[in-house]
């Protein structure tokens, strides 16, 4: 990730993590959702995406 925000020119502070009900989440850069994970999802897992940012 660190390599992506240098060179995408955002920081960690760009990127928002939501939680939903039974391991369902979105990802937003600024106000734009950039990733949704429903609960019947395998991965990534929340953790594995507080892992990556």
């Amino acid at each position: 990730v660190e390599e992506i925000t240098h060179l995408a020119n955002y920081n960690a502070q760009d990127f928002h993590l939501i939680e939903g009900n039974k391991g369902e989440f979105t990802v937003w850069k600024d106000n734009e959702q950039i990733y949704s994970k429903g609960s019947n999802d395998g991965w990534p897992t929340g953790d594995d995406i507080v892992r990556l940012l």
